[in-house]
């Protein structure tokens, strides 16, 4: 039995949610070991464990996204308008452990990689580090 256009059209958004959620797990565990690799090599981590570093925050932020990819990340509540046609992508910054601005950024570093490589072409994706 043949599909209809619209169940064709349908079957093509659900995989590629699936392939976009796919992705997402690839980005946090990415951004995982970009900053369990970062706490090991860095001077500003302490041996207590803690972080000599600026307090700050971090975030994966997309202009100009395709429709279908802010279409999917909004359907499973990974994506949220930001200012100046930004969009922030996810939480990757979750994955750390530390209030430093640099920790964050270099986890968000690893997840904007894996964004880019297989979203190529349907967003400007950044990785931006704020200082408190």
């Amino acid at each position: 039995m043949a599909q209809t256009i619209k169940e064709a059209k349908r079957a093509e958004a659900e995989a590629y949610l699936r392939r976009v959620q796919t992705v997402l797990e690839e980005a946090h565990r990415a951004a995982v070991a970009a900053f369990a690799e970062f706490i090991e090599a860095s001077p500003l981590a302490a041996t207590d464990g803690r972080m000599t570093d600026l307090c700050g925050s971090a975030d994966v932020i997309v202009y100009k996204p395709s429709c279908r990819l802010r279409a999917a990340l909004k359907a499973i509540n990974e994506i949220q308008r930001a200012d100046g046609g930004a969009w922030c992508v996810s939480n990757f910054s979750r994955a750390v452990n530390q209030q430093g601005v640099t920790a964050r950024r270099t986890a968000c570093e690893a997840a904007r990689a894996v964004l880019v490589q297989h979203f190529p072409g349907e967003g400007d994706f950044y990785a931006k580090g704020v200082v408190d």
